[in-house]
């Protein structure tokens, strides 16, 4: 569900945007983080792309140099936050941001391994139709 549901809300960010700009940053934005997601990943099992290919810092400043190319200062590419994207996306889908929220916090939870999801989220709130009844 969290996969989904992340998935959807940032396609539905991006194409949020209000003009083409804005949804070319939020675009630049994403690939930037994926990029730097990249470069971490590669320093901590010493990857080095093959011949001709790019490091995932080389291609975070290529990513930098499109935006700049297209009159989107660099500074404006923060770390897309999966929270306000879910609820931004939430919004302009004509759904209750605060209970998409709601649901995508308890996935990830669960995504995570934390425990609080299921003390609090997968609770039964009422009896399932089809369980055993004692009489």
């Amino acid at each position: 569900m969290r996969g989904a549901l992340e998935n959807f809300a940032t396609a539905v960010w991006i194409l949020g945007g209000n003009d083409r700009t804005e949804r070319r940053r939020r675009t630049l934005a994403l690939w930037r983080e994926d990029m730097r997601n990249r470069a971490q990943h590669e320093e901590e099992t010493d990857h080095q792309p093959g011949p001709g290919g790019k490091t995932g810092r080389e291609r975070r400043q290529d990513i930098a140099d499109i935006a700049l190319s297209l009159g989107i200062p660099t500074a404006s590419l923060s770390k897309p936050e999966a929270g306000k994207i879910i609820e931004a996306a939430a919004e302009n889908a004509g759904l209750k941001a605060r209970e998409v929220s709601a649901a995508w916090r308890a996935a990830s939870g669960f995504a995570h391994g934390r425990y609080w999801p299921n003390l609090r989220a997968s609770m039964p709130s009422t009896p399932c139709a089809a369980a055993p009844t004692t009489t």
